[in-house]
């Protein structure tokens, strides 16, 4: 009898519901959302583990990047940079799991391209609501979606399902399920969820994603899961530099302050001033320094003398797969000497070996030196202590 009560509800709306007028509707309220949405940002929080075949934890890290979303797509960079670097997510986050699309590109694929073939399935309850629920399936041929495999990117058909809230007839939830994957992909399967919200900027209404859960299934039976969360949206403001449509030149003098280059191969000390805290550092956070020793041109000229501030970025804050086992990197993007700002290409050369001592228990940060040639712009550490904190350690550069 409980069930039944249950289930009454949903069969009285059943009667009443025009699937394909609903479906109507979420195609043309998404389709106006992304031709009028404005520019605006996000911080994007990323959480990621991998699972071994037996279902334990072995590694996880955790990132935070800013993302920008206009008409032409989304760009990225490092969360609180001054301006977005990139239109690929994999070109900032060089290792791991990313994705991008969520904003517009698979809504706009799958209900306003129509590339994608949908059904009506039925209704159910999510929570404390009721929802319609439709299939889709986006063909090969008609697909956008790419994934990076050992002969390089690969384009994958999908499909999966969506809800709608029937209260308030909003695109609820939208899964992504990817099976066939080439073989030269890494993964057999992979499968996400984003959950959706309407929010309004500048008195727009968006559908704005506020959490994508992602798994993927890789050939050799272990597995990744990816947390993505989205705060602190808000609409773009031309303070800062971000480049949609303009040309280069035309970026460039918008910028108030344009950085200068250093000349290439000077040597380049660099001691960490920030606390790095293993327990709950993000990559993406900053990381600030100084000069631990002059820098001079090659010449002997002085540039910036000793003690000149030096900003950077935390881009990795992994625990690793052996017991005890943590990794840091960091790289060094600015420094500030007489109200001059200097452009920061750096190559890592073989760091100091440095012994912090914590808790009056000395713990030894080692150079993760084996790494350094996969991404000689960053320097890597290993620590067999979370909670090590790696201020005072100079880093060895030399300017590319």
């Amino acid at each position: 009898m409980r069930l039944l009560l249950a289930l009454l509800p949903l069969s009285l709306v059943a009667q009443t519901l025009d699937p394909q007028a609903l479906l109507t509707q979420v195609r043309r309220d998404v389709a106006a959302r992304i031709k009028h949405a404005p520019r605006y940002t996000c911080t994007e929080s990323i959480e990621r583990n991998w699972y071994a075949p037996d279902q334990n934890l072995v590694e996880s890290d955790r990132l935070r990047l800013d993302v920008a979303v206009g008409s032409n797509g989304e760009m990225f960079s490092w969360h609180g940079q001054n301006s977005f670097q990139t239109e690929e997510i994999d070109r900032l986050v060089t290792s791991g799991p990313v994705s991008s699309g969520n904003y517009f590109s698979f809504l706009a694929s799958i209900f306003v391209e129509r590339v994608a073939k949908i059904d009506f399935v039925g209704m159910r309850k999510a929570g404390d609501k009721q929802v319609a629920v439709f299939q889709y399936a986006v063909p090969l041929a008609k697909s956008g979606f790419e994934t990076r495999t050992t002969s390089g990117k690969a384009t994958i058909a999908y499909h999966g399902e969506f809800t709608v809230d029937l209260a308030n007839r909003e695109l609820e939830e939208l899964e992504i399920v990817a099976d066939q994957l080439p073989e030269s992909a890494s993964v057999y399967r992979y499968s996400s969820k984003t959950h959706y919200r309407v929010t309004v900027l500048n008195g727009a209404a968006l559908q704005v994603p506020v959490r994508v859960d992602m798994n993927l299934f890789y050939q050799n039976h272990e597995r990744a899961e990816v947390i993505a969360q989205y705060q602190q949206c808000h609409e773009f403001k031309a303070e800062s530099v971000l480049r949609f449509d303009t040309t280069t030149t035309e970026a460039e003098s918008s910028s108030a302050k344009p950085t200068l280059p250093l000349p290439p191969g000077l040597s380049v000390r660099i001691r960490i001033k920030s606390q790095i805290d293993l327990a709950s550092a993000w990559a993406g956070d900053e990381v600030n320094g100084e000069l631990a020793e002059d820098l001079v041109d090659s010449q002997g000229k002085q540039i910036a003398p000793v003690g000149t501030a030096v900003h950077g970025l935390l881009v990795l804050a992994d625990t690793g797969r052996r017991p005890s086992s943590y990794t840091v990197a960091v790289t060094f993007r600015e420094l500030n000497v007489a109200n001059v700002n200097y452009k920061l290409d750096l190559k890592s050369v073989l760091p100091l070996v440095t012994e912090i001592k914590e808790s009056s228990v000395p713990s030894t940060v080692e150079v993760d030196n084996h790494r350094i040639s996969d991404d000689p712009a960053t320097c890597r550490f290993r620590s067999n202590r979370k909670l090590v904190k790696l201020k005072g350690v100079v880093t060895f550069w030399v300017t590319g």
